[in-house]
């Protein structure tokens, strides 16, 4: 007779062989910084413990990236780019002295009817997340440049022109706090400082329709600026921060043409 075998292993006690992950490329790390961080901040404002929710929240994060390509869509010129700036007009417009970028966003003048219209409320989301992704990529080579990390912006929003009937319509009211809360989630600790410039007289109406769509924190760094012709105070202010001087002559010309 030969040798005793072991008795077979029934089916449902086999191990299945273990199967390597599909390989992705790394997380950026920039990302990652800027994530955690934010977690701390919200764990302690909220008196809660470090824990796995803040893994989580990561894993959304880089399940977002992945899932939108959105380094890949920053890198790409989409074929109708030209005419979603056209709509919503966004310039940069400097750097402050550590190499901050700084943007101007013509939010008062979007041109909100025909932009969802032609775009949708999805696609809006995704061209504008492109501009944070472009910026997020232009900090980094600024950062090399410098020898320092740069993963935080000034952001200047104009508001001349804008309409609180437009902002307080259901549609764009939708956009703007699903915009919000996805740039909070998205892009967390990126805004260094924020300029409201150009507000209306109805503004304080408006802020207290937005305020509560923003984060504690974020809405401490804001600061609401009238119009700034002839406010010389207001103007260096935006100076200080990093607006170039010759932008900021020709935006006020082009306030008064």
């Amino acid at each position: 007779a030969g040798p005793a075998r072991d008795p077979p292993v029934p089916r449902r006690f086999r191990v299945r062989p273990l199967r390597s992950p599909p390989r992705r490329s790394p997380p950026p790390v920039q990302v990652l910084v800027r994530g955690v961080r934010a977690f701390q901040y919200a764990t302690r404002r909220k008196s809660a413990t470090w824990d796995g929710a803040a893994s989580i929240a990561l894993e959304f994060v880089l399940e977002w990236r992945r899932k939108e390509g959105i380094e890949s869509l920053a890198r790409q010129t989409p074929e109708r780019l030209g005419r979603f700036d056209e709509l919503w007009t966004w310039s940069r417009c400097g750097n402050d002295e550590w190499g901050h970028p700084v943007c101007w966003d013509r939010l008062g003048a979007v041109a909100w009817d025909p932009l969802l219209h032609e775009f949708g409320e999805e696609e809006v989301c995704r061209l504008f997340f492109r501009r944070l992704e472009r910026l997020r990529l232009e900090k980094l080579q600024t950062g090399e440049e410098k020898g320092h990390a740069v993963y935080k912006h000034v952001y200047v929003v104009d508001l001349s022109d804008l309409s609180m009937m437009r902002v307080l319509q259901r549609s764009n009211r939708e956009l703007i706090s699903h915009t919000l809360g996805a740039v909070s989630s998205f892009y967390p600790e990126t805004m260094l400082k924020m300029f409201l410039v150009n507000a209306p007289r109805v503004f304080p109406h408006i802020w207290r329709v937005v305020q509560p769509m923003i984060d504690p924190v974020s809405a401490a760094k804001i600061n609401i600026l009238g119009p700034l012709d002839g406010d010389d105070a207001a103007q260096q202010l935006l100076l200080d921060a990093g607006v170039d001087r010759a932008f900021l002559t020709e935006h006020l010309a082009r306030r008064h043409s």
